[in-house]
């Protein structure tokens, strides 16, 4: 008995689900089986029939097709859904109808399949009376008046069978008098609107969808873009003999559109002028960087004659300065010791009028470069009162300097530089005070840059002083207070206007203050970056060498013996005299190749090699040294470069050959003295 019931409800079951509408469709949307009652209702549905897909069975506009697609995208995560579609039914009737759509799970609990179940199909699959079918209609039309797109039925003629609510309200015209109309002649068509409309129904009438944009227009004549979309009613073997077009208007939209390409042409306009003018700019870049180069070409030509012109200079004034230094250390009578003096004084004004030549063209071709080394105010500000303590003193002067407002210690600049600016204002002072006091104040102010030091410094005299009118183009070049004209205080003009451009290079300034009689006040301010404290070890060794005054041959009991290296005779001969002055054993050779052979044989303690040679230069001569080429004894020997060259850059590359230290021709007794000092105690330290 209970095996008879079960076969009965299995029966009943198949032959519900034999007169259920449902379809199974895989997660992509085609489908996969279809009940017997819908296939039979869908005649399309055969086992010959192309790939079919769920929303072939649909008929909805665009805000339709998107709320399905969001159902659909549910379901196929496994969320059950019941939600209403126009669907075709049979004969190309649309009717609303319930659609549940169940997830069906296969391993892993991933959805294999959705089914969708058609719900009403009872009414449907019995014969309708008049009544059931007007009520039918009716419902149709009140769901599709619904719909916020314009929705129209035409038949394979073009004639329109049916509008909507949206549609008629878009286009102004009333529902009688659209029923009937053709569609070209109702849209006022253009050629190429007629077009679309051809291939529109052209497409929907053999069973395919179509979407275009074109424009229609209103009852009132002015036109509205409204994108189509179309769909055959009925799908068959043959041709549907209807089809639906659903119209959305996207006027607004076409608007958005035609502004943005107004901007896109005045944009291309735009960079059309930007593409004439960047050619433009080119042209002239080009032009200007041709001029740049005749510039750097002609600057390095005048650089070249500089060199050459210094060299040639400072040559024979080294024998000039050189003998007058040993002629003035003879016994002289009066006489002789003036003439000695008058010659040496006008050999050091001659290179002192070179060095601001070379310097102010420097300046000029943007060619000057500052150093940032460690520097200890303190240790500078010696090295000042070393240099200039003995000049003053010669002309009777007391020369001091007061540092006790000096509240930072170390900076990183360019010591040399600062050096110059110093030596020449503290040199101007001597040179126009008769008697009386030099006096160097040094103080720091606060920096405007975080990280900087601004440092002040003025140097008072007691000397002749000027007016204002006198002091009006103090700083410009080639320019002198008109009453330092004259064999007394003669110079370039350029001393001053040198150290303005050093200070304004360093983020400082210059000026100065005095009444005539009454002496001047020449300050400069300098902004340097801060730098931590100097070894106090290496300050007092400083600070014992300015202090000691011994002469050198007091230093040593045995004579060190020094290799002089130089073509020229007369800077040879003199190099030699003031080094044996200084009391060292000489030996001397006249070029780099006689250096290294004398060098494989002896060894020497200090060699002074002179830069610009033939067959090869010092630099050349000292790089075989230090490779071994003189003997391994010599090849750390101390070797201090002579040249006459006396350009930026010129120690530096000296140094970077390996030379240990630089001295600029013409020589002095001091200076040679100084270097072979400094040799001695890095030598025997």
């Amino acid at each position: 008995m209970n095996a008879e019931a079960e076969s009965l409800n299995r029966d009943l079951r198949a032959n519900a689900e034999a007169i259920a509408l449902w379809a199974r469709f895989d997660v992509e949307g085609k489908l996969l089986e279809a009940s017997e009652s819908l296939r039979e209702l869908w005649e399309h549905l055969s086992e010959e029939s192309e790939v079919f897909e769920i929303e072939d069975c649909l008929c909805f506009s665009r805000k339709d097709q998107r709320r399905f697609r969001k159902v659909w995208s549910n379901a196929v995560k496994g969320q059950n859904e019941r939600e209403s579609f126009p669907f075709l039914w049979g004969e190309g009737n649309i009717a609303l109808s319930c659609c549940s759509f169940d997830a069906e799970l296969g391993s892993g609990e991933l959805v294999r399949s959705v089914k969708v179940t058609f719900e009403d199909h009872s009414e449907l699959a019995a014969t309708p009376s008049p009544l059931e079918l007007k009520m039918d209609r009716d419902s149709l039309s009140n769901a599709l008046n619904s719909f916020s797109s314009g929705v129209l039925l035409v038949d394979a003629a073009s004639r329109i069978l049916w509008a909507n609510e949206a549609f008629v309200y878009m286009l102004g015209w009333d529902f009688d008098t659209l029923v009937g109309k053709k569609l070209p002649s109702l849209f006022r068509s253009r050629p190429e609107t007629k077009a679309v409309l051809g291939e529109l129904a052209d497409e929907c009438l053999e069973g395919r969808r179509y979407r275009s944009e074109l424009v229609v227009y209103h009852r009132s004549g002015f036109p509205i873009w409204a994108e189509v979309e179309g769909a055959p009613v009925r799908f068959s073997r043959g041709a549907a003999s209807k089809f639906v077009l659903f119209f959305n208007n996207v006027s607004s939209r076409r608007h958005e559109e035609a502004l943005a390409q107004g901007s896109i042409s005045n944009l291309q306009d735009a960079l059309d002028r930007a593409l004439k003018h960047k050619s433009k700019i080119a042209r002239s870049l080009k032009r200007k960087t041709q001029k740049l180069k005749d510039t750097v070409a002609e600057s390095d030509a005048k650089t070249s004659f500089l060199a050459n012109m210094s060299h040639e200079i400072r040559t024979p004034m080294n024998a000039v300065i050189g003998f007058c230094d040993l002629l003035s250390n003879t016994d002289l009578n009066d006489e002789q010791a003036e003439c000695v003096e008058a010659i040496s004084s006008s050999g050091q004004l001659l290179i002192q009028l070179i060095n601001q030549v070379l310097d102010y063209s420097k300046i000029e071709s943007g060619n000057l470069e500052l150093f940032e080394d460690d520097l200890s105010l303190e240790y500078l500000l010696l090295e000042i009162q070393a240099i200039m303590a003995g000049k003053a003193k010669m002309k009777g002067l007391d020369f001091s300097i007061e540092n006790s407002n000096l509240q930072v210690k170390n900076v990183l600049g360019d010591s040399i530089r600062i050096k110059q600016i110093f030596v020449n204002l503290v040199g101007n002072a001597i040179k126009f005070t008769q008697k009386g006091v030099i006096k160097v104040y040094a103080s720091s102010v606060p920096s405007e840059k975080s990280g900087f030091a601004k440092l002040r410094f003025e140097i008072k005299d007691t000397g002749i002083g000027m007016s204002k009118s006198q002091a009006e183009n103090l700083f410009q070049p080639f320019k002198q207070a008109a009453y330092r004209r004259g064999s007394e205080f003669e110079g370039t003009g350029l001393g001053l206007a040198i150290c303005k451009r050093l200070c304004v290079a360093m983020e400082g300034d210059i000026w100065a203050n005095s009444e005539e009689g009454e002496g001047s006040t020449f300050c400069f301010e300098l902004n340097l970056p801060q730098q931590r404290n100097r070894h106090a070890k290496e300050l007092l060794m400083f600070r014992e060498e300015v202090e000691s005054d011994l002469p050198m041959e007091e230093r040593s009991e045995e004579k060190l013996r020094v290799l002089v290296v130089d073509d020229n005779p007369n800077n040879q001969l003199i190099t030699t005299k003031l080094a044996e002055h200084l009391g060292y054993e000489v030996a001397t050779v006249s070029n780099g190749i006689e250096a290294l052979e004398l060098m494989n044989r002896e060894k020497f303690i200090i060699v002074l090699m002179d830069i610009r040679m033939a067959p090869i230069d010092g630099i050349q001569t000292s790089r075989k040294i230090r490779q071994g080429q003189a003997g391994a004894d010599n090849a750390d020997v101390y070797i201090i470069a002579l040249t006459a060259h006396a350009l930026e850059g010129d120690r530096e590359k000296c140094l970077e050959a390996g030379l240990n230290d630089y001295l600029p021709k013409p020589l002095s007794l001091d200076q040679l003295s100084q270097s072979l000092r400094k040799a001695e105690q890095s030598i025997f330290a």
